[in-house]
């Protein structure tokens, strides 16, 4: 009697999920300027369950565990770069102690100097290479 309502409802909450899954802004394969293709890949994350994995796209590299940083860790790092550290709030960012790459909408940039004049709503950062703009090139 119920069982095509539970199979229809099971249908549609994996298809959400799955919607959800996609709609990560920081799930996908990420570039920059400086690559010989345009959407040439360098960074990638992933995503399973709560857990992210940040791995650098060049032969030989391995993931690292990342998460999502708290407000907190994005303040701390906000207050670093003395950006204005109410705009870190609008910003999505995913890391570990020595990398990370952000989401940052364009409405917000437009209130950091740093990153007013990039045209995409991403960044990479290392301590090594500091800030450089970043896009997403695949999901």
């Amino acid at each position: 009697m119920n069982r095509p309502r539970i199979i229809m409802t099971s249908l549609l909450f994996a298809a959400s999920a799955f919607c959800l899954a996609d709609n990560n802004p920081l799930v996908g394969q990420f570039g920059h300027d400086f690559t010989q293709r345009k959407d040439e890949p360098v960074w990638e994350i992933k995503k399973d369950g709560a857990q992210y994995q940040l791995r650098s796209v060049a032969p030989g590299e391995t993931a690292q565990a990342a998460h999502s940083l708290s407000d907190a860790e994005r303040r701390k790092f906000w207050q670093t770069m003395s950006w204005p550290e109410d705009t870190s709030a609008a910003a999505q960012c995913v890391g570990d102690s020595e990398h990370m790459l952000c989401f940052v909408p364009a409405a917000t940039r437009q209130k950091i100097d740093w990153l007013k004049s990039n045209k995409s709503d991403y960044f990479y950062y290392d301590q090594a290479a500091g800030v450089m703009q970043a896009q997403k090139v695949a999901h």
